[in-house]
Protein backbone atom coordinates (compact mmCIF):
# COMPACT_ATOMS: atom_id res chain seq x y z
CA UNK A 1 0.00 0.00 0.00
CA UNK A 2 1.44 3.59 -0.78
CA UNK A 3 2.42 6.06 1.96
CA UNK A 4 0.21 8.90 2.25
CA UNK A 5 2.65 11.15 3.25
CA UNK A 6 6.79 10.82 2.88
CA UNK A 7 9.25 12.40 4.73
CA UNK A 8 11.30 14.61 2.89
CA UNK A 9 14.45 13.05 4.06
CA UNK A 10 12.77 9.42 2.52
CA UNK A 11 11.75 10.57 -0.63
CA UNK A 12 15.11 12.70 -1.23
CA UNK A 13 17.43 9.26 -0.19
CA UNK A 14 14.79 6.88 -2.74
CA UNK A 15 14.92 9.52 -5.25
CA UNK A 16 18.70 10.13 -5.59
CA UNK A 17 19.29 6.52 -5.29
CA UNK A 18 17.10 5.56 -8.06
CA UNK A 19 17.86 5.20 -11.97
CA UNK A 20 15.51 5.32 -14.50
CA UNK A 21 11.89 5.27 -11.68
CA UNK A 22 14.11 1.80 -10.68
CA UNK A 23 15.69 1.54 -7.39
CA UNK A 24 17.29 -2.15 -6.36
CA UNK A 25 16.80 -3.64 -3.30
CA UNK A 26 20.26 -3.75 -1.90
CA UNK A 27 19.86 -0.07 -1.83
CA UNK A 28 16.70 -0.19 -0.03
CA UNK A 29 17.70 -1.84 2.35
CA UNK A 30 20.78 0.62 3.11
CA UNK A 31 18.51 3.27 2.94
CA UNK A 32 16.52 1.71 5.37
CA UNK A 33 19.54 0.99 7.72
CA UNK A 34 20.61 4.76 7.27
CA UNK A 35 17.10 6.27 8.06
CA UNK A 36 16.53 3.93 10.74
CA UNK A 37 13.00 3.12 9.14
CA UNK A 38 11.27 -0.23 8.53
CA UNK A 39 12.08 -1.82 4.40
CA UNK A 40 7.82 -1.98 4.31
CA UNK A 41 7.64 1.68 4.88
CA UNK A 42 9.89 2.25 2.38
CA UNK A 43 8.62 0.20 0.26
CA UNK A 44 5.64 2.11 0.68
CA UNK A 45 6.95 5.12 -0.12
CA UNK A 46 8.35 3.56 -3.47
CA UNK A 47 5.12 2.75 -4.18
CA UNK A 48 3.77 6.30 -3.70
CA UNK A 49 6.79 8.00 -5.54
CA UNK A 50 6.14 5.53 -8.17
CA UNK A 51 9.45 3.78 -8.17
CA UNK A 52 9.40 0.07 -9.26
CA UNK A 53 11.88 -2.35 -6.80
CA UNK A 54 14.20 -4.44 -8.69
CA UNK A 55 16.30 -7.41 -8.15
CA UNK A 56 14.87 -8.24 -4.75
CA UNK A 57 16.75 -10.39 -2.51
CA UNK A 58 13.79 -12.39 -0.93
CA UNK A 59 11.78 -12.84 -4.17
CA UNK A 60 8.92 -10.19 -2.80
CA UNK A 61 8.77 -6.83 -5.00
CA UNK A 62 10.75 -8.43 -8.56
CA UNK A 63 7.51 -8.92 -10.70
CA UNK A 64 8.27 -6.82 -13.01
CA UNK A 65 11.96 -8.36 -13.45
CA UNK A 66 12.36 -11.69 -14.36
CA UNK A 67 14.71 -14.22 -13.29
CA UNK A 68 17.65 -15.51 -16.05
CA UNK A 69 15.52 -18.44 -17.10
CA UNK A 70 12.36 -16.52 -17.36
CA UNK A 71 10.40 -17.16 -14.22
CA UNK A 72 9.21 -14.33 -11.87
CA UNK A 73 10.52 -15.22 -8.17
CA UNK A 74 6.74 -16.55 -7.11
CA UNK A 75 6.91 -18.86 -9.75
CA UNK A 76 8.51 -22.59 -8.63
CA UNK A 77 11.42 -20.80 -6.61
CA UNK A 78 11.84 -20.78 -3.01
CA UNK A 79 11.28 -17.93 -0.70
CA UNK A 80 14.60 -16.41 -0.41
CA UNK A 81 16.21 -17.51 -3.00
CA UNK A 82 18.81 -15.68 -5.45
Amino acid sequence: QAAEKIPAEIASALEKTAEGGKIDCKALWTIAKQLGVGRKSLSAACEALGLKIRSCQLGTFCFVDRAVDGRRPHEGYPTGAS
